[in-house]
């Protein structure tokens, strides 16, 4: 995928939170992707169709097994890695523990029943197993669940294995320095001479910031995703889009930034027969920018480009501008 930015585009007014102060205010997104598929080099991808917005993604996949055999694979989707020991929050979609971002696949129109693992890792360690043994679950302990339960030995040997914080146990509350790995999977059959079509669905993980003034906005510019002094671009901001922030009415913007891991995030064998992205900005009056080819306009709220015999090089980031309105006698 090559670095040419797209128009910007304006549109709808959304109404956020007024800010209390940047560290509490600033979300983290969890970078996200596709399926993952065991390589064969008898099932092919025929097409991708991708949807992106700020509520949802959307990825639709179409393959064909063009030998004369079945062919059964493990398929699985991996969630993004959750790091509890970070100081910043995490942008996360759903109050679900196990399935956080409300992950869900049909193949051929019937829904999958997938399992689920989690791993808790330390330092690329894995810990599950002492964990369960110490009776803590490794799927995201919430601040108010209480652990009176634990013993002070089982305590201190948490704190002492790095795996919680150092609080005293009166408190009851976990503060968990592990990180948790959620992988979603199944076993699914290609039957020979057939085509196969899966569709998932999702919530991403959507990082934002505290409203910024207009000014604000162009002064700092690696909220945009520019670093001059090594010419990073990561979202591929030209001068129409800055234009777009001057030009407009708005005098304070929210900017909320989304990953998709579109490099990796899929494992096929060969190039993408037919690629088609489609990124919504939900309505005309936010902006929008992202990197691509050819991207063209295909509604008012919507664009995209199509490729055939597609291999994307890079991942996908976008950045999402929402007009920001004050509460009532709030100073901007």
């Amino acid at each position: 995928m090559t670095q040419r930015a797209i128009c910007a585009l304006l549109f709808g007014a959304l109404a956020l939170a007024p800010a209390q102060g940047i560290a509490n205010d600033t979300n983290v997104e969890l970078a996200t992707g596709g399926l993952i598929f065991t390589k064969s080099q008898d099932i092919e991808m025929r097409s991708e169709d991708l949807f992106i917005s700020m509520k949802e993604i959307r990825v639709q996949y179409k393959f064909y097994n063009h030998s004369n055999r079945d062919v059964v694979t493990q398929v699985a989707f991996p969630m993004p890695d959750l790091p509890y020991g970070e100081d910043s929050p995490f942008a996360i979609p759903t109050d679900d523990p196990d399935n956080f971002l409300g992950f869900s696949t049909t193949v051929n129109n019937h829904p999958v029943e997938a399992l689920v693992e989690q791993k808790a890792l330390l330092d690329g360690v894995d810990k599950t197993d002492v964990l369960r043994k110490l009776g803590v679950p490794v799927n995201a302990p919430s601040l108010d669940q209480r652990y009176d339960h634990l013993s002070q030995e089982t305590w201190d040997q948490l704190i002492r294995l790095g795996l919680i914080e150092d609080t005293p146990r009166t408190e009851g509350n976990i503060q968990a320095r592990w990180t948790l790995r959620t992988t979603y999977y199944w076993q699914q059959t290609f039957p020979a001479r057939q085509e196969v079509t899966i569709i998932h669905r999702y919530h991403p993980s959507v990082g934002d910031t505290v409203p910024l003034t207009t000014s604000s906005l162009l002064e700092q510019q690696a909220v945009l995703g520019l670093d001059r002094s090594t010419g990073l671009n990561s979202f591929c901001i030209n001068q129409k889009f800055l234009n777009a922030i001057m030009r407009s009415s708005n005098s304070a913007w929210v900017p909320h930034n989304l990953e998709y891991v579109l490099k990796t995030g899929a494992n096929w064998s060969g190039p993408i027969r037919n690629f088609r992205l489609v990124v919504d900005k939900g309505s005309p009056k936010n902006l929008v920018s992202f990197c691509g080819k050819g991207i063209r306009q295909i509604s008012a709220t919507q664009f995209g480009f199509r490729a055939s015999d597609f291999t994307p090089t890079s991942n996908l980031s976008v950045l999402f501008l929402t007009p920001y309105q004050a509460e009532p006698g709030e100073v901007q």
